[in-house]
């Protein structure tokens, strides 16, 4: 495992490796966990600093910080594989972010806001308006690839690959139904995790789960 482990510090950080050498901010590494989860997956190096040498940490931390950041400062939460490495300089921990299938992911920054990630390179980058797009519009294809859909179920997919919200006013008229029982319908897939349902100011209206 120790020559494994100096075989990917030679690699150096790139688009799906990243060193650091202790999580001081949650806020900081999430962004590094949503950005290799909204990209091809990844693994972070703890314990391993930007010139490639080994520090060492103290594993229980560390594995706590990951995975209180994973958990509660990514939405969706994302799930972390965490492996430790001991060697003469110390010991290193592996914590590896697989791709998702449930792209986009975001995080919040230390002023509340949430914002989605990208990896570029060796960084993790904001994601643009289109990029964001892209990302669920890949998760709407994946979600209509992996499970049978009615027509009417389709229906509101093909429309949110256009637009980002849907009402069930316009879901009804959309599939020519009544409002009851297009609000069986998605309500039915708001409990199977493909929507969610929003309130704002007393307006209701549905968007893909990201």
């Amino acid at each position: 495992m120790e020559l494994l482990l100096k075989q990917l510090i030679r690699q150096g950080e790139n688009s799906q490796l990243d060193f650091k050498k202790t999580i001081t901010h949650r806020e900081k590494i999430a962004k590094t966990i949503v950005s290799f989860a909204n990209n091809r997956g990844g693994t972070i190096l703890v314990g391993v600093r930007d010139d490639r040498q080994i520090t060492g940490i103290n594993p229980d931390e560390e594995s706590y910080m990951l995975q209180d950041a994973a958990a509660h400062y990514c939405d969706p939460a994302v799930p972390l594989r965490l492996e430790e490495i001991h060697t003469n300089e110390g010991t290193v921990l592996l914590a590896h972010v697989a791709e998702s299938q449930h792209k986009p992911h975001r995080c919040v920054n230390k002023h509340g806001e949430w914002h989605v990630y990208v990896r570029s390179q060796d960084q993790s980058v904001r994601a643009s308006k289109q990029t964001v797009d892209v990302l669920r519009k890949e998760t709407l294809q994946r979600l209509a690839d992996n499970r049978t859909y009615t027509r009417n179920e389709q229906a509101v997919f093909s429309y949110l690959r256009r637009k980002n919200k849907i009402s069930l006013k316009d879901y009804a008229r959309l599939i020519n139904v009544s409002k009851r029982r297009a609000a069986r319908i998605l309500t039915g897939l708001v409990l199977e995790g493909d929507l969610l349902r929003h309130d704002y100011e007393k307006a209701e209206f549905y968007t893909l789960r990201a």
